[in-house]
């Protein structure tokens, strides 16, 4: 609710003895609002934040893990021969695994971490406070997570993962995200559906 008024009449001694006012119920503006913030940070199909969102939230857990000298892990995760699945089973299933997987995903990750929709069939997963041999040990949980909470699935569904991690003020964001994309390159190369690290 939104009001405003003003005194219009006043006796001798200048007390308020009228007011007019409106009172407008601004509910609906305010859900509008909330909806439309939803959509500027959220991935419309899988509703896990968007890779606009992503980049700043990790640019934000860069900035605190240098300031307050810990670790800092990424993940990136792609879904094995996706385009596959498209040409085979379609665009409307190749929609419902990037939905499932990224479900999983989101339940498999730690309350600490964030799980974004990074693009196409890509995500990431930011996790503060992470070391490389934890992201190892976060990396093949997700990679299990998907392959035995999608198990049966019609397509089958695995993914590959690159990781990488940072310490403190030595953490660049720049090179956080190439080594992860590169173990994940790695990964790919070495036959999918397994997790792969590079650190520079």
């Amino acid at each position: 609710m939104r009001d405003r008024g003003r005194v219009c009449e006043f006796d001798g001694a200048g007390k308020p003895l009228r007011a007019v006012g409106m009172v407008q119920d601004i509910t609906d503006r305010k859900q509008l609002e909330l909806q439309l913030q939803e959509l500027a940070s959220h991935d419309p199909l899988t509703g896990l934040v968007n890779r606009r969102e992503g980049a700043v939230y990790l640019e934000s857990q860069v900035e605190l893990c240098r300031r307050m000298d810990l670790p800092l892990g990424l993940i990136f995760i792609d879904i094995d021969h996706f385009k596959l699945v498209n040409d085979v089973y379609g665009h409307t299933v190749g929609d419902g695994v990037i939905c499932q997987v990224g479900q999983v995903l989101k339940k498999a990750i730690r309350a600490s971490d964030m799980v974004c929709r990074w693009g196409g069939e890509e995500f990431i997963v930011v996790a503060p406070n992470t070391t490389l041999e934890q992201i190892g040990l976060l990396s093949e949980k997700l990679r299990l997570a998907v392959l035995h909470g999608l198990a049966g699935n019609v397509p089958a569904v695995t993914i590959s993962l690159g990781g990488a991690a940072g310490l403190g003020r030595a953490i660049d964001m720049a090179r956080l995200i190439d080594d992860a994309d590169a173990g994940l390159y790695l990964a790919k190369n070495k036959g999918r559906n397994r997790a792969e690290f590079v650190t520079t």
